[in-house]
């Protein structure tokens, strides 16, 4: 185990390396406009479907997008193919279940805008992201909660439905809505799964943070994210969140389920230099899910160091910790 603990160590060392030297040549002989913009200001959701729409036009070979569900206020929730949808393995990878954690959503639109820009661009052993990516796919959900986000930046007012609107204001966090955790319709989607739901149940009533809802799946922001598991099976699953700066992966699975989970929690330690946290009791939140009901090893990754919505001074951080994760990622299971 030691041995095998060093091997992949130094493996990933080496990986690091050759994203940094491969990413200074790219940038060094050919400037390429930008499409998401990482100067400092509010992502929106109507900025990251501007930027969906320039990527797919600007890549067409290489992403796919589809919505795969709607929110209470009829905002898309979409989803991100990089690479080959028929790929033999497949990462999912999802950000923005609490509206006040947007900048998970931005930093993941900037990841996929990485990868595409540098499609050709060799990654170890001369091993381009796209041959990687034809091996394992790459399918995101840059923002599951497009409501509340936009309740977390621009305030109540931006929710477009009157009678949503409405109960909102009735609701506890009303005043404070940049802090804003849940839906439009008070639920907190991280409570809002099957497995585990009502065990933890801190409040009983629709209000920006902890409430789980009348009965698991009830939102169809938490049915969208089932809809990403009916499109296939995932080999791994990653969930962003934010505010620890920290990995979550184990709720008590068991054998190969738990073996598989903490190898992958070892990888995203070494890639993105985040410390584990000890057992998680299962309690209705996305990850409990994917790993108990989809059979998928998964890990949480708290972003940040400060309470949410996270300022622009975290986002460096959060950036170099965590751009060349999907492409390690993918590079590892592509050729498991």
């Amino acid at each position: 185990m030691k041995r095998l603990w060093i091997f992949t160590f130094v493996m990933i060392f080496c990986l690091l390396e050759n994203v940094k030297v491969y990413a200074g040549e790219a940038v060094s002989t050919e400037y390429v406009q930008d499409i998401v913009d990482t100067t400092d200001h509010i992502y929106t959701f109507a900025e990251m479907e501007c930027d969906i729409a320039e990527l797919v036009a600007k890549y067409p070979d290489f992403i796919t997008c589809s919505v795969i569900g709607k929110s209470l206020d009829s905002r898309n929730i979409w989803q991100i193919v990089i690479g080959n949808p028929q790929a033999p393995k497949a990462i999912h990878i999802q950000a923005g279940i609490h509206g006040r954690e947007w900048m998970n959503c931005w930093m993941l639109m900037k990841q996929v805008e990485e990868i595409l820009k540098n499609r050709d661009t060799p990654l170890v052993n001369g091993v381009s992201y796209g041959t990687i990516l034809k091996q394992c796919a790459v399918y995101i959900m840059p923002m599951v909660n497009p409501d509340g986000v936009t309740i977390s930046q621009v305030g109540i007012e931006g929710i477009v439905n009157e009678g949503l609107r409405y109960n909102l204001y009735q609701m506890k966090g009303a005043p404070t809505p940049s802090k804003w955790k849940a839906n439009a319709a008070g639920v907190d989607l991280n409570r809002n799964f099957s497995v585990g739901w009502g065990k933890k149940v801190n409040v009983n009533a629709p209000c920006s943070e902890f409430y789980n809802g009348v009965a698991p799946f009830t939102e169809p922001e938490t049915l969208a994210v089932v809809n990403s598991f009916a499109t296939r099976k995932f080999d791994i699953a990653i969930t962003y969140h934010s505010m620890e700066g920290a990995l979550y992966f184990d709720i008590g699975q068991q054998g190969e389920l738990r073996n598989q989970s903490f190898e992958l929690a070892v990888l995203v330690n070494q890639i993105t230099g985040y410390n584990f946290e000890e057992y998680s009791e299962v309690h209705g939140l996305d990850y409990n899910w994917i790993i108990f009901d989809q059979n998928t090893p998964t890990v949480l990754i708290e972003t940040g160091t400060v309470p949410c919505p996270l300022p622009y001074s975290q986002w460096n951080c959060i950036w170099n910790r965590n751009k060349d994760l999907i492409m390690l990622l993918a590079l590892n299971y592509a050729y498991k």
